[in-house]
């Protein structure tokens, strides 16, 4: 194999596992520190997230639990280990 064919698998398998991952019911959310700003939020951050479904209302709680922090980023999963698929199924059939 030459070394741009292992750059392009390396890169699709980057891929297939964020896919994976979002399918599963995981989420990206960078969080950007809000300068001289701490009265707007408690823990003086805003959240920007990433997902393949919609977050849950906050009523129920928080809809996502960080898993890994890398720097700004964070990658979380719902709090109950239990993929948004599974609701939706119930859902429909």
């Amino acid at each position: 194999m030459t070394p741009r064919n292992i750059a392009l698998r390396g890169i699709a398998a980057i891929l297939w596992i964020a896919a994976a991952f979002e399918i599963f019911g995981g989420a990206f959310v960078w969080r950007e520190p809000l300068a001289g700003v701490t009265n707007v939020r408690e823990d003086g951050f805003v959240s920007y997230s990433f997902s393949l479904y919609r977050l849950a209302p906050p009523p129920k709680g928080p809809p996502y639990c960080d898993l890994v922090t890398i720097a700004r980023l964070n990658f979380a999963m719902p709090c109950d280990w239990r993929p948004p698929f599974i609701d939706l199924a119930e859902k429909y059939f």
